[in-house]
């Protein structure tokens, strides 16, 4: 089957937002301009569309209209537009304990190495890294979504720890900042990074029931989570479990790191890069 030159050319322009973009360099309302995305499906053409010509699926049309009639000549009603799905960019949410419960120094030191390291390697993922910090009474967002080192070494320098753990004000402000960043397009991944213990919630009510309540509204919200117990105790309570089963996330225990030692930066982003990607 052949298609005059001079309709393909028209078609070929017909499907070009502003008649610039080359064959090949595609770009849809749901793709990036560099046209990357997978393809989901094909729409009809109507005045107004915008998107790339799926010119597979344009020629079929026409084929099945004309019975394989040749010349092949292609009309309006025969255009197929491609319809492209690209997930937006990974946030990776930490939540980190900073209360003044034991190996606090270590986890501090672990969470500040692996988010630089998770940053370093942003560009190449297209990745942004945040950092939630529970201590006290409460949660605090100490780094946004960033791929920034520069950014992420200035507000890593001091963070604040000692108190008591408030584990589900960790889990809740780390929910709410991935439901932000999903609205605005992105794919958020909560990384609770604990070792299990809870000793503060409001009200009296009970810190692990809370914390466990907390985990159950990540899961109802549909977010992707990992949970990385680092409790390194010879008689685990296992709370880090029991979270990751009611957050629907992945488990991964580092009460050490992979080499035996103890719980490190390097180790902590390898695990979270595998577990995500």
């Amino acid at each position: 089957m052949i298609a005059e030159p001079s309709v393909i050319s028209s078609l070929l322009d017909a499907g070009r937002p502003g008649g610039t973009t080359r064959f090949g360099r595609r770009r849809s309302k749901e793709s990036t301009p560099d046209g990357r995305g997978r393809l989901v499906g094909t729409d009809g053409f109507s005045d107004g569309a915008r998107g790339p010509l799926a010119a597979g699926a344009t020629v079929v049309a026409t084929a099945v209209r004309t019975s394989g009639a040749r010349p092949l000549r292609i009309e309006a009603e025969d255009l197929r537009l491609a319809r492209r799905e690209r997930r937006g960019d990974n946030v990776i949410v930490l939540a980190v304990d900073t209360s003044g419960s034991m190996g606090v120094a270590e986890r501090v030191e672990a969470a500040r190495d692996a988010v630089l390291a998770l940053v370093a390697d942003a560009y190449e993922r297209r990745d942004r890294v945040a950092l939630v910090a529970y201590r006290d009474q409460g949660a605090e967002v100490v780094l946004r979504p960033t791929s920034s080192t520069e950014i992420a070494l200035a507000r890593l320098a001091d963070i604040a720890t000692g108190g008591r753990t408030p584990l589900a004000a960790g889990i809740d402000a780390a929910r709410a900042l991935a439901l932000e960043d999903r609205r605005a397009g992105s794919h958020p991944v909560v990384v609770l990074v604990t070792d299990g213990r809870a000793t503060w919630a409001p009200e009296g009510r009970d810190p692990v029931a809370t914390a466990l309540e907390s985990a159950r509204l990540c899961r109802t919200s549909g977010l992707d989570a990992l949970v990385v117990d680092c409790e390194a105790s010879p008689r685990p309570l296992g709370v880090a479990r029991a979270l990751a089963d009611e957050m629907g996330a992945r488990y991964v225990a580092m009460g050490t790191s992979l080499d035996g030692g103890t719980l490190n930066g390097g180790g902590l982003a390898d695990a979270i890069v595998r577990a995500i990607c």
